[in-house]
C-alpha cells in the first residue's frame, strides 16, 4: 500500500511540474487529481494481474 501511496504523489508532483513547465498544459487541480488517482488504480491493477497470473503459473 505504501509504493501505490508513494506513486500518487509522485504523480501529482510530476504532472504539476509538467503544468508549470509547458504552460500550454492547463489542467487544473481536480484533472491532475483526477490523472493521478486513475494512474494509481492501473497500476494496482495491473500489479494484481500480474500476481495472480505468476501464482496460475507456479500451480501448473
Amino acid at each position: 500500500m505504501k509504493e501505490y501511496i508513494r506513486f500518487f504523489i509522485w504523480m501529482i508532483v510530476g504532472l504539476t511540474i509538467f503544468q508549470v513547465l509547458f504552460s500550454t498544459f492547463e489542467d487544473g487541480w481536480m484533472e491532475i487529481a483526477g490523472t493521478a488517482v486513475a494512474a494509481t488504480f492501473s497500476k494496482w491493477a495491473i500489479d494484481n494481474f500480474m500476481k495472480s497470473r505468476k501464482k496460475t503459473s507456479e500451480n501448473h
